[in-house]
């Protein structure tokens, strides 16, 4: 059987070329459409990344925030440890209410006291309370007794400043606080007179003497 075709041959090249156009065309669509979402997906990506950098850059600042004061906080505990320390040691060795009670007792009437500072040091190897050598109750004096050896130097330093109407005063005061148990190696120095809270004094005075270490009373 012969078969017959009656469609023109210019006629079916041209469905042909149709066809062929109409498949690039849905492939270059379909690329186009590819490309639209990869560009969106990327820059979705690069939002993400940005974000994350400056949340990093972000975080990285408040690490370098908390590392300042992680070493403010470090300073302020040293300092603290220094301070509770200092405290203990004075504890340990003279009682700051009957050090400043006794004190009191050995100022004249005559003489006014406008500072009174107590300095010790807190890497002194003598931490712990010494007691003072049953010598020191055979009337020995306190500093011939911190002199001997084998006794340690008080760690703590007692500075005395004030004003005085006469140098008796100070002499006196000077004599009460050599005689009281608490104090030793005291020393005194005299100045001319001074003004002190718009008040004219005939002297002014400097004192200081080793805080002694003493038993205190349990509570």
């Amino acid at each position: 059987m012969i078969d017959c075709n009656f469609i023109p041959k210019a006629y079916h090249d041209k469905r042909v070329v149709r066809r062929a156009v109409r498949r690039r065309s849905a492939c270059a669509g379909i690329m186009f459409l590819m490309m639209i979402v990869w560009v969106g997906a990327h820059e979705h990506q690069v939002g993400v990344a940005e974000a994350m950098l400056a949340d990093v850059t972000a975080q990285k600042q408040q690490l370098g925030l908390m590392v300042t004061e992680r070493s403010h906080m470090e300073e302020e505990q040293a300092r603290l440890r220094d301070q509770v320390e200092l405290i203990e040691k004075l504890s340990n060795r003279a009682g700051l209410i009957v050090v400043l009670s006794d004190l009191s007792r050995c100022v004249p009437e005559s003489v006014l006291i406008t500072e009174c500072s107590i300095k010790a040091s807190v890497l002194d190897p003598y931490l712990a309370e010494v007691e003072l050598p049953a010598t020191a109750a055979k009337g020995r004096d306190a500093r011939d007794v911190l002199a001997a050896p084998g006794v340690p130097v008080p760690g703590e330093r007692l500075l005395v400043r004030g004003i005085a109407l006469s140098s008796g005063a100070i002499i006196e005061f000077a004599r009460n606080v050599d005689k009281s148990g608490l104090f030793a190696n005291e020393y005194t120095e005299t100045s001319d007179a001074v003004i002190w809270g718009d008040r004219r004094a005939e002297y002014s005075f400097e004192m200081t003497c080793d805080l002694l270490p003493h038993k205190k009373n349990p509570s």
